[in-house]
């Protein structure tokens, strides 16, 4: 504990440090190599369900595709995921965009276990990861990033993956533009960008009810849907949206048939290329994502 505290504590010192420093990107704009998320078919399952990973990633700006390794760390029962690391419980499963693997039985006085699958990307050469350290020091290239996916072992199947249905770009006059069967969005600018609404539309069956128990009583809950908004230009007005068209001062008054997110962005003004990365959460693990781009053209 001692150990991770003092971690901990350096980390903040790091980023108080950069925060003095330099002026912070926002997190949704997409200037180098990330993993920006990684979606589990199913996001929880039962004992002996396949589950299957595939990770949602920025381009390189070399060009070249990263090498992609998956561990998987069985923690102890009252072990934490950084614990199952630190201790030696990760091990090599998988490599390559997708990675299946069974989930496991759990024992009879356990109601869950959650097993987390580690990603390593690495543009460059791998090293033998050190998971004492915050970067795990894997790769000996610039461009690497980490995400640790949790995938939760239950008796009975309780989740489903939200499902993005469409994209849309609203101009002020109402005209909307979607990307075409190819993920490709062209917009065309009359002198400047004007600022555009962003919507994403979800399938009413995104929405999920579920039973959550806690200090022995159980109620009936909705899921708290939200989506994040990334792009490698350009300004969002919101990184993160919650609110939708099934919400009502807090409160879901009706399933309707459009579950729709919105948050506004602003184009550069120099137009030119864009890479988009939307991205919708349950907060219980479900996961979907988009990935599409887009020519911005100014015409005078």
């Amino acid at each position: 504990m001692q150990n991770m505290l003092t971690r901990v504590a350096g980390l903040l010192s790091i980023l108080l440090w950069v925060a003095c420093s330099s002026e912070f990107e926002p997190q949704s704009l997409v200037s180098k190599f990330r993993i920006i998320a990684v979606k589990a078919e199913p996001p929880s399952g039962m004992p002996g369900e396949e589950v299957s990973l595939s990770p949602l990633m920025s381009d390189s700006k070399t060009g070249q595709p990263p090498l992609l390794v998956w561990l998987i760390c069985y923690p102890h029962p009252g072990q934490t995921g950084t614990q199952c690391l630190e201790e030696g419980g990760a091990q090599v499963a998988g490599f390559g965009n997708n990675f299946q693997f069974l989930l496991p039985e759990i024992g009879e006085k356990e109601e869950n276990k959650e097993i987390y699958v580690i990603l390593l990307a690495c543009i460059g050469n791998l090293k033998e990861p050190d998971f004492k350290k915050l970067d795990y020091n894997f790769c000996d290239g610039e461009e690497n990033d980490i995400a640790i996916k949790t995938v939760t072992v239950n008796k009975e199947k309780n989740n489903h993956n939200p499902e993005i249905n469409s994209v849309h770009f609203i101009e002020q006059d109402g005209t909307s533009h979607t990307p075409d069967e190819n993920n490709f969005l062209a917009l065309n600018c009359q002198n400047q960008c004007e600022e555009l609404i962003v919507q994403l539309k979800l399938t009413p069956e995104s929405l999920e009810k579920y039973e959550e128990t806690r200090f022995g009583e159980t109620s009936t809950k909705y899921e708290d849907l939200f989506i994040s908004w990334f792009a490698t230009a350009g300004k969002f007005s919101k990184a993160r949206t919650y609110e939708s068209e099934y919400f009502d001062s807090g409160e879901i008054t009706e399933i309707r048939e459009v579950l729709y997110y919105e948050t506004k962005w602003t184009p550069p003004e120099d137009g030119g290329n864009v890479h988009f990365y939307f991205v919708a959460y349950d907060q219980r693990g479900g996961v979907d994502f988009i990935k599409f781009d887009a020519s911005i053209t100014i015409s005078e």
